[in-house]
């Protein structure tokens, strides 16, 4: 994020950036932009004023390349809903950035954020974008992107029977005659 609209051009970064400095968490915010309040030493950033999904998607692949980010954090879709750009399809646009992005970076961790309404007149399509983002990353997780819990990252695999190997706990939501043949395997296991 830019920090457009935000007194200092900071948006989230400044307190993220405040939060990650007083962990003592090593890390580094990347991109082509650059904007903030004086306080925040790294002002590095990919957000620009006005995009709208597409064009993000048709500069990602290149600054992924150039950048390298371990994590990428979206907050996308305003703009879209903003100027009209085929609101409807915008859930799709978001998600083949998403895909652009694990495609290109398959390591990535990819945390998505919904968009907050900016108006009662954009009430509505906004409460229909966000409502899309959970089935689109729950689809991403679902095909093995990566996925952070309790500060460790995990990759969520196909169920097959070579998957409990070396597991100590499995997280599942499976109808019951996947779980009738599938929770004897998993026992087996350990």
């Amino acid at each position: 994020t830019f920090g457009n609209g935000s007194p200092t051009y900071s948006s989230y970064r400044l307190a993220l950036w405040k939060y990650l400095k007083g962990a003592g968490i090593k890390f580094s915010f990347v991109g082509s932009q650059h904007s903030g309040a004086k306080e925040l030493e790294q002002r590095a950033n990919e957000g620009h004023p006005g995009w709208h999904i597409r064009q993000i998607s048709a500069h990602i692949v290149t600054w992924l390349q150039e950048y390298r980010p371990t994590y990428v954090l979206l907050h996308i879709g305003t703009n879209d809903i903003w100027f009209h750009d085929d609101v409807l399809h915008a859930p799709e646009r978001l998600r083949l950035l998403i895909e652009q992005i694990t495609e290109t970076l398959p390591g990535v961790t990819v945390l998505v954020a919904q968009i907050t309404p900016e108006g009662a007149q954009y009430e509505r399509q906004v409460a229909s974008f966000n409502g899309a983002i959970p089935g689109i990353v729950s689809a991403e997780v679902a095909a093995g992107k990566r996925v952070e819990f309790a500060g460790e990252s995990y990759t969520v695999q196909p169920i097959r029977p070579e998957a409990f190997a070396g597991v100590q706990i499995v997280l599942s939501s499976t109808p019951g005659k996947v779980s009738k043949e599938y929770s004897p395997i998993a026992a087996k296991a350990g």
